[in-house]
């Protein structure tokens, strides 16, 4: 009787022990396995949301993008009024445009990285030039029948910053573009100052379904 209770001890204490050895030994394993699990689950997440995040837009149209990679869909002018005009001073002639306040794009140039074209029709063909904003815009728009409305300038219409001053990536229905030298182009458009402005045309006349942009950057 004796014999036999020693023996169940023994055998108790061996299975304690060998359950205490399974604990130890797996439970850091399963740790760690969790851990990993963890790790790949946050780095699909993570992988998934950066996918997102320079994910090219679906619709046809140009966009801002900023230094995050997030597109802001430009506001193309709906209607416009162009006239040839000539300086009371200097007697230079240039173009005045004459649009509606709500349709100019107001982007940070300190956030701006380049300008996305989205569309094969788009693409075809793209114009940036350089524009000032009238001072009296305002009221040299109320003269020509445009109560509220705002004018704008186009400079050196020759001047074509996409194909002059710009690096591209093209695919087939879409554009990237970059400024070659941001301190030149900052130079050029605003004489080194903020605000400063450009028209983009992208496509064909808006008639032929082109779009035309006005883009006013700022601090």
């Amino acid at each position: 009787m004796l014999s036999s209770l020693i023996s169940w001890e023994k055998k108790l204490y061996i299975l304690s022990f060998f359950a205490i050895f399974i604990i130890i030994f797996l439970y850091p394993n399963s740790s760690k396995a969790q851990k990993m699990l963890f790790t790949e689950e946050q780095q699909q997440v993570e992988n998934q949301n950066q996918t997102q995040l320079f994910k090219e837009p679906e619709w046809d149209g140009v966009y801002v993008v900023d230094n995050l990679g997030n597109y802001h869909e430009l506001i193309s002018i709906s209607g416009a009024k162009v006239q040839k005009m000539k300086g009371v001073f200097t007697g230079e002639k240039y173009l005045s445009i004459t649009i509606i306040p709500k349709e100019v794009n107001h982007v940070s140039w300190n956030n701006f990285k380049g300008f996305f074209f989205k569309g094969q029709q788009l693409i075809q063909e793209i114009q940036i030039n350089k524009v000032k904003h009238q001072p009296l815009g305002k009221v040299g728009a109320f003269l020509e029948g445009w109560p509220g409305g705002d004018q704008y300038r186009l400079v050196d219409p020759q001047v074509n910053l996409y194909a002059t001053h710009m690096r591209c990536k093209t695919k087939l229905d879409s554009s990237y573009c970059e400024f070659k030298d941001r301190d030149l182009i900052k130079k050029y458009l605003g004489d080194g100052r903020i605000p400063f402005c450009l028209s983009i045309r992208a496509g064909e006349s808006p008639e032929k379904g082109g779009k035309v942009y006005i883009v006013c950057f700022e601090e």
